[in-house]
């Protein structure tokens, strides 16, 4: 069989998004390098390292023990939030058995559902936030917040794991706050004309944009590359981005 280059662009999925396929991501490289890949290409990274940290320590540690198990790479990753390895391990399993329950029909009515201000439909790698009120519903930030919330319980006397669990509650939260802006902006469009309904929108957007101001020294996610994408496709009234469109003509 001939070399190959595994060129693993779905990387870009999700945007800042709780999505986990690292088993898969792992079934994947191992099954390539196994069959002559001497070399990986990676197009680019969401740089959404709070909400999917575990795939993103995958595909990195792959790279460097190509042959390791996903257990192996799933002790090595959650042993760093000791003493409340179970409890995050529960979260982030809570986040990949969600994910996969989404098929693909499904995830091609609802981007079919959801196009952007194009009409391209959404879903695609700087569409992602359009589906975001319909793949994840509200309710499971809940549940999600209480399982961080178990987990910094048990982490009590540990003061580094409670900072790393406050890491990925940063990103839950963000999450959770793009959520509400995407729904507040489906409702918006349905009311039509509507000033509460806009009136709505425009706060839930600036309280998203508040915590990311709040966490943006910290790494959580690539916040100026979500504003891009959540500018152009969507429409979200992002003074930087409006500001580097006036000084560049981009």
């Amino acid at each position: 069989m001939r070399d190959l280059i595994l060129r693993p662009n779905y990387m870009l999925a999700g945007s800042n998004f709780p999505i986990d396929f690292r088993r898969e991501l792992a079934g994947d490289f191992t099954w390539a390098y196994r069959n002559g890949m001497f070399a990986s290409y990676q197009d680019s990274l969401t740089g959404s390292w709070a909400v999917q940290t575990p795939m993103l320590y995958t595909l990195a540690r792959l790279h460097r023990e190509p042959e390791l198990t996903t257990q192996a790479i799933d002790r090595e990753f959650f042993s760093a939030f000791a003493p409340a390895e179970r409890e995050v391990r529960a979260y982030f399993d809570f986040w990949r058995e969600h994910c996969r329950k989404i098929d693909p029909v499904t995830f091609r009515r609802l981007a079919a559902k959801n196009p952007d201000r194009y009409g391209t439909a959404g879903g695609g790698n700087t569409r992602f936030t359009l589906l975001a009120a319909d793949l994840f519903p509200a309710e499971m930030f809940i549940k999600a917040q209480k399982l961080l919330d178990a987990a910094e319980s048990a982490a009590e006397k540990n003061p580094l794991t409670q900072k790393r669990i406050r890491f990925l509650r940063a990103g839950l939260t963000d999450a959770r706050l793009t959520r509400e802006c995407r729904a507040r902006q489906i409702e918006m469009t349905q009311a039509k004309n509507s000033p509460d309904a806009e009136k709505a929108f425009r706060k839930a957007f600036r309280k998203m944009c508040e915590h990311r101001a709040e966490v943006e020294g910290d790494y959580v996610c690539n916040f100026g590359y979500l504003a891009d994408c959540e500018a152009d496709s969507m429409g979200w009234p992002h003074p930087y981005v409006k500001l580097k469109r006036e000084k560049t003509g981009k």
